[in-house]
């Protein structure tokens, strides 16, 4: 396989946190950076995370709706859905918890695997490529996503113009630290670099500048979905920020919506493998009430699984 083009695909929030510059500045410095080393095209996984967000929105409700059906069967529920974005926690449930929990799981691709999806069939598309002509790097901030891009789930035959090959949907992940290690080893002044132009074709940046994003410190799925819900479902509009309660710990909390006096949704945050395993056996039980599960192995969520980075002071 000759691979012709080289995209990558990034989430540039988590490089806020480390170089302490303005998002926007930090992406089209990213951009200079990798354009440097040969790279065609830098997309910002905020549009394929926003994707994610809005199939999760229409899997839960319509899950919901079967769930106030399968009551008046007798049936088994279908929910708590709970999200699909954490590797580590998928690969847990597969190989630990097997099949009382996995019906619960989202089947929504995380953003990582929607934005290979995108690039290796949209983008090839219109740009009259073959997938086999594009090497996709994605930048994470966790070392599982590499194990995500390995799965079987996300290699596909590629027959175009006659041929018959196996290709993955994202080729390569960088976690943020090897990347920061990259800096360091190409000795880069990273706060003198020129601030590219971006490549909005799949970016979530507006014509001013601003690179939008939503609440939480791992995607925001409870958060979205739960706006999207009360909405749809109850014709409840929420405005600021959600009142989550803190439970056991900071890495578990809840939040709900009531009408009439009657609890509708029900979501909780669950952060780390000791609260994680508190609402599995819940699961197992049949005792968990809860309609939506944000999960992920990592204490405190994504924004402290940083792929080996250290913090500057």
């Amino acid at each position: 396989m000759c691979v012709q083009y080289l995209f990558m695909s990034l989430q540039v929030f988590i490089f806020y946190w480390v170089i302490r510059m303005v998002c926007f500045q930090v992406f089209r410095k990213l951009t200079t950076l990798f354009k440097s080393l040969g790279v065609e095209a830098v997309y910002d996984t905020s549009c394929s995370r926003d994707l994610s967000l809005v199939e999760s929105c229409n899997e839960f409700v319509s899950r919901y709706k079967q769930s106030r059906s399968d009551e008046k069967k007798e049936s088994t529920s279908s929910l708590p859905m709970i999200s699909s974005a954490c590797p580590g926690w998928i690969c847990y449930a597969e190989k630990t918890l097997g099949s009382y929990v996995l019906p619960y799981i989202s089947s929504v691709k995380s953003p990582q695997q929607s934005i290979g999806a995108i690039v290796k069939h949209h983008l090839c598309q219109k740009f009259g490529l073959r997938p086999g002509d594009i090497y996709h790097v994605t930048v994470m901030p966790c070392y599982d996503k590499k194990l995500e891009a390995s799965r079987d789930d996300f290699v596909f035959r590629d027959q175009s113009d006659g041929s018959d090959q196996m290709t993955t949907e994202v080729d390569s992940v960088l976690t943020t630290g090897e990347v920061l290690d990259l800096i360091q080893s190409k000795a880069v002044d990273f706060s003198n670099l020129d601030e590219a132009p971006l490549d909005k074709l799949l970016s979530n940046v507006s014509e001013e500048g601003h690179l939008f994003g939503v609440r939480g410190s791992s995607g925001g799925y409870a958060d979205t979905v739960f706006r999207y819900a009360a909405k749809t479902l109850f014709d409840q509009d929420i405005k600021g920020p959600l009142e989550f309660r803190t439970l056991r710990n900071s890495d578990f909390k809840e939040v709900t919506l009531e009408v009439e006096g009657k609890t509708v949704l029900k979501f909780a945050l669950c952060y780390g493998f000791r609260n994680l395993q508190n609402v599995v056996r819940k699961i197992k039980e049949g005792k968990s009430d809860y309609h939506y599960l944000e999960i992920m192995a990592c204490p405190s969520g994504i924004i402290f699984c940083l792929g080996g980075l250290s913090f500057f002071s």
